[in-house]
């Protein structure tokens, strides 16, 4: 019988214990790109601890604001969003969890009812590896 290995999850801050997850993102935005399914994207402007960051998609010419902030409370997050978005005239926002809470879940579902689109979009980002591996991230839109 073959000899395989379990893939097993582990927590972001297990796997970035000497570095931050924020910088870590910022440079590899583009496996945020790969999970939406954007061809090109260019990026505009992010602030200096990596929480923000405003891309232009190429094709739709839509501004994609993506938030990271897991240090905060989700209500705290969610709130900073909805101003954000409101100052920047944003089309598309991209939050960054790791773990969503069901009330947090049920907000987002009801702001994009109201707003009529899809315009707040939940991304997770969860870390995993199968045996002694190498952890590999894993971003997955919802």
């Amino acid at each position: 019988m073959a000899d395989l290995s379990k893939l097993s999850y582990i927590p972001l801050q297990m796997v970035f214990k000497t570095e931050n997850f924020n910088d870590w993102l910022a440079d590899n935005t583009d496996e945020i790109k790969k999970a939406l399914k954007i061809n090109e994207w260019e990026l505009e402007n992010k602030n200096i601890n990596n929480t923000q960051f405003t891309f232009i998609d190429y094709d739709s010419h839509e501004k994609i604001f993506v938030y990271c902030n897991m240090g905060e409370f989700q209500e705290e997050n969610l709130l900073n969003i909805l101003a954000l978005t409101q100052v920047n005239k944003l089309n598309r926002v991209i939050w960054i969890l790791e773990k969503p809470q069901d009330k947090t879940l049920s907000a987002l579902i009801n702001i994009n009812l109201l707003s009529g689109k899809k315009f707040l979009t939940l991304m997770t980002a969860q870390a995993y590896k199968i045996g002694n591996s190498k952890p590999v991230i894993e971003f997955r839109e919802h």
